[in-house]
């Protein structure tokens, strides 16, 4: 388990480049944080980018564009971020629910790049064309189309359901509005 965070981790800190060239125009920094290894190793910091109107409870709905923002400090191949992903994809959805979104899923893993240290990656998810760009330094690698693909696989940062880790969770969405009662 802590080897499929680590490595995870590792994998999607790839994305180092000038954030302002790459965030979508409406979204705002929500919150950050960092997932270590053992508590002791950065693996990489994250953060989220989010319109302000956006709350922790319709983060992942199909009608909110976001950004994920993984600054690496380690290096990770591509194997290693795809077995971390599957792992934490695994323990968060039934097999049916990943089978519908296995095609989309295959695209974005065979768009993966190794990373380096101070490599950044951003997940961009824009509502209005329902698509999910991946960004390794500032270049666009591909897209994914898909409103559910998005729900699914943000949700490994930011699912209410196991996500890679409840603390980073939390500082990500820190920043956004809570859900009106």
């Amino acid at each position: 388990m802590l080897r499929a965070v680590f490595l995870f981790s590792i994998v999607y800190l790839v994305m180092s480049s000038p954030l302002s060239a790459t965030v979508p125009a409406g979204l705002e920094l929500s919150g950050s944080g960092e997932i270590r290894y053992l508590g002791i190793f950065k693996v990489y910091e994250a953060s989220l980018y989010a319109s302000r109107d956006s709350s922790p409870d319709d983060i992942l709905q199909p009608n909110r564009s976001r950004c994920l923002q993984l600054d690496y400090a380690v290096e990770l191949s591509v194997e290693k971020f795809i077995e971390a992903a599957d792992a934490i994809l695994a323990r968060q959805h039934d097999q049916q629910t990943l089978a519908s979104v296995r095609k989309e899923l295959d695209i974005l893993n065979s768009i993966y790049r190794d990373v380096n240290e101070d490599d950044r990656y951003q997940l961009c998810y824009d509502a209005g064309t329902e698509t999910t760009h991946l960004i390794l330094n500032g270049r666009e690698l591909g897209t994914v189309p898909s409103a559910r693909f998005a729900e699914v696989y943000f949700g490994i940062w930011l699912g209410k359901t196991n996500p890679i880790d409840a603390e980073l969770r939390a500082s990500l969405l820190a920043g956004l509005q809570k859900e009106q009662n």
